[in-house]
Parts: C-alpha cells; sequence; structure tokens
C-alpha cells in the first residue's frame, strides 16, 4: 500500500516539476526577447503579439492580414500558416520557424509576420506593418 501511495506521488511530483521547468523556459524566452534589441520593431504594431491554438484565426487591427494557424508543431519549433493579404490568398500551409519574420507585400505596405514561440497546439504570433511597397513574400531569419 505503501509503495503505490510513494510511486502516485513520485508521479504527481514529477509532472508538476515538467510544468514548472516548462514555464521558466517560457518566462526566460520572454524576458530574452524584451531584452534583445534585435527584436524591437520600429514599424506599426497591427496584430499584437498574442497566443492562439492551432485552428485559430486572426485579422490585424486595419483589416488587411488574415492568417490561420493550420498547425503548430512544437517538436520542431514551427506552425503552419494560411494567409490573406488585401483579401487574396498569399500563402496556403506555409511552414514558419521560432524566430522566423514572413514579410507579405500589401497595398498599404509590408505586413511583418514574425512567430515567437510555439508551446503544445499554441503559437505566439504578431503582425506589423512597414509602410511602402515590396514585391514578393520573403522569409528572414535569426
Amino acid at each position: 500500500m505503501f509503495l503505490g501511495w510513494a510511486l502516485v506521488e513520485a508521479f504527481k511530483s514529477n509532472k508538476h516539476g515538467d510544468e514548472i521547468i516548462r514555464l521558466r523556459q517560457r518566462l526566460y524566452e520572454l524576458e530574452r526577447d524584451a531584452s534583445n534589441p534585435e527584436f524591437r520593431n520600429p514599424d506599426p504594431v497591427v496584430l499584437s503579439r498574442r497566443w492562439a491554438h492551432s485552428g485559430a484565426a486572426l485579422t490585424s487591427t486595419d483589416g488587411g492580414c488574415f492568417l490561420i494557424i493550420d498547425r503548430v508543431t512544437p517538436a520542431q519549433r514551427l506552425a503552419l500558416f494560411t494567409i490573406r493579404v488585401d483579401g487574396l490568398p498569399v500563402l496556403q500551409g506555409h511552414a514558419i520557424r521560432c524566430g522566423e519574420t514572413v514579410e507579405l507585400p500589401s497595398r498599404s505596405g509590408t505586413y511583418l509576420l514574425r512567430l515567437w514561440a510555439v508551446d503544445g497546439i499554441q503559437a505566439a504570433v504578431s503582425v506589423s506593418l512597414r509602410l511602402g511597397l515590396a514585391n514578393q513574400p520573403v522569409l528572414t531569419g535569426d
């Protein structure tokens, strides 16, 4: 009886310990991103950084960029996106890795979609708008 109780308690504390480690890692990533000048963006933010689950749809505040998170793959640190800009399909099932930014040309400028992090079935994304025009989608990374 005691051995069974000890096993159950050990399993509970191990699960709790894994969650604490995961939360500490996420906190470290957030602190690192906030303190790194490379991640500071002078362009206006049209979709503030937020966590969204797989299957979620997000729209920029100006309505020009619509994205769907098709799937999140935490083991590979990437997410698949379907993106429409100015009502037109631009990318479908496009894989973006954590830390990468995709530039999407539009009538009003260039949308910069950044995938910050993934966790389980969630992805942290943001979109900013660089004023001016560009010719084609560009993928940049760290």
